[in-house]
């Protein structure tokens, strides 16, 4: 993503009220949003990041009170990471700023180059 992109998303999240967050965290609080409970290394493998900077940017939020570790009751030695109040609460603020950042970067093509786009993408992700 770049730069510009980058300071949209850190202006729009001190704007809402949330500068203790940082655009990394956004691929753990996707992950979260959708699945609900998820380990460190379900989380690594949906957001294509290494299980060691997962686990940083988890305890991180961890310790700002948006998700909560607890022990995985299918494996006693396995950790679940789940949101808090806190963090489903961010979810309405998260889905603002994805939709304007969205609107933002497609505005800046047409619809032809949108359509071109959405089948390249697709021929692109069909083969995962």
């Amino acid at each position: 993503m770049n730069e510009k992109a980058g300071d949209f998303i850190q202006s729009e999240l001190k704007k809402y009220g949330y500068p203790d967050l940082k655009m990394a965290h956004g691929d753990i609080f996707h992950a979260l949003f959708e699945a609900g409970e998820l380990s460190a290394k379900e989380i690594a493998g949906r957001t294509r990041r290494s299980k060691s900077t997962v686990s940083e940017l988890v305890d991180r939020l961890v310790k700002l009170g948006y998700v909560c570790k607890k022990t995985d009751p299918a494996d006693a030695r396995g950790v679940k990471i789940s949101l808090t109040e806190k963090g489903i609460a961010f979810e309405t603020v998260f889905r603002k700023i994805s939709e304007e950042l969205s609107q933002r970067i497609l505005s800046a093509v047409g619809p032809k180059e949108l359509e071109v786009a959405e089948k390249v993408m697709r021929k692109l992700t069909s083969s995962f």
